[in-house]
């Protein structure tokens, strides 16, 4: 991780400690006793492994590296380093695909359970410069993720996680609106000078929000783009 953060230093990228938590760890253990409990550390842990290096990681857009490792740093915790960041605000985007794979049904002890997670997000340089204080400061996001409830995440920077919130919502009005009646289709005639004829119509996409009212291609555009949707939009 040092020689990652000097390596960031020297090429001046931003890269960030995601610290993964679980929710609720201990009732499952509980319930399960520890060695099923282990089984599903090991499980979750393949999991995010199988996410880092995998494909779906590698094709978030911008592209986003993360250091092949996932580290489990405390009974139900982990983390990674994301490097090569665009962004710090992409890191959220990275966060909320960590919690979709993590919240996938698993299968532990005949059992089909489904986990949730916390992340809390510490952003090179901006919330330190050095290993030990990017890894409090996002001990100390995970915490405010886990006061705001399962399947969160925040910045150790407030301002930011406004901005994420706000981003990670409009991306969910955008799947909404792909999956219901949220778009609208209209169509600008094409009209030859000459004869004064229509001779074809160009297709243009608008999206009829239900908060922020009519919203043309480059307000949606790119967000569906980065999460992932255009195909969808698409079709």
């Amino acid at each position: 991780m040092t020689l990652e953060l000097e390596r960031a230093q020297r090429v001046a990228t931003a890269c960030a400690i995601i610290h993964i938590d679980l929710d609720h760890f201990k009732s499952f253990n509980d319930a399960l006793g520890d060695a099923s409990g282990d089984r599903l550390l090991c499980g979750v842990a393949e999991r995010l492994q199988r996410f880092v290096s995998g494909r779906e990681a590698q094709n978030l857009k911008p592209p986003m590296r993360a250091q092949e490792t996932v580290a489990r740093i405390d009974g139900d915790s982990f983390a990674l380093l994301l490097v090569d960041l665009v962004t710090p605000e992409h890191a959220a985007l990275y966060a909320e695909r960590l919690l979709q794979a993590v919240a996938q049904p698993m299968t532990v002890a005949g059992r089909d359970l489904v986990l949730t997670a916390c992340i809390g997000i510490a952003v090179h340089p901006r919330d330190g410069d050095a290993a030990e204080s990017l890894w409090r400061h996002a001990e100390q996001a995970v915490y405010a993720a886990k006061t705001a409830g399962p399947s969160s995440s925040r910045f150790f920077a407030d301002e930011m996680n406004a901005a994420a919130s706000a981003k990670l919502e409009l991306e969910s009005d955008l799947r909404q609106a792909i999956a219901g009646e949220g778009l609208r289709l209209y169509f600008q005639p094409k009209v030859d000078v000459a004869s004064g004829r229509m001779i074809g119509a160009e297709a243009l996409l608008r999206w009829q929000h239900p908060r922020r009212g009519l919203l043309g291609p480059l307000q949606f555009i790119p967000l569906a783009e980065e999460c992932g949707l255009i195909v969808a939009l698409g079709d």
